[in-house]
């Protein structure tokens, strides 16, 4: 199995149906795009900073914020977009795509 790489500071963007993500906040040029609609599961530990993403195609996404409420904040719009996960079909998580110190949703205003 694969484990955790190296962190990586990301800025993330939720904007209509897309999560965005970019080097930084000039947003120079987008990285990767993963349309909400994809998101199958998003996990997040009570009062935890970190959270992760599962897309029906397989991909996990463990995402970290400046703070615990940021990261709330987050998963709130984003489980919007994702169906409510039962125990049976809880996802296995093995990898890394990114994170973001300090995320950003036009969706949280």
């Amino acid at each position: 199995s694969k484990g955790l790489r190296r962190w990586k500071t990301r800025f993330f963007e939720a904007t209509g149906s897309n999560l965005l993500y970019y080097r930084d906040e000039k947003k120079d040029a987008v990285l990767s795009a993963t349309a909400l609609s994809t998101i199958r599961a998003v996990m997040h530990p009570s009062a935890s900073r970190d959270f992760t993403l599962v897309t029906y195609e397989g991909r996990t996404m463990v995402l970290r914020s400046a703070t615990a409420a940021v990261a709330a904040q987050w998963v709130a719009v984003l489980r919007r977009h994702a169906p409510p996960r039962s125990p049976a079909h809880t996802p296995r998580l093995s990898g890394y795509a990114g994170s973001a110190t300090s995320p950003r949703s036009s969706a949280l205003g």
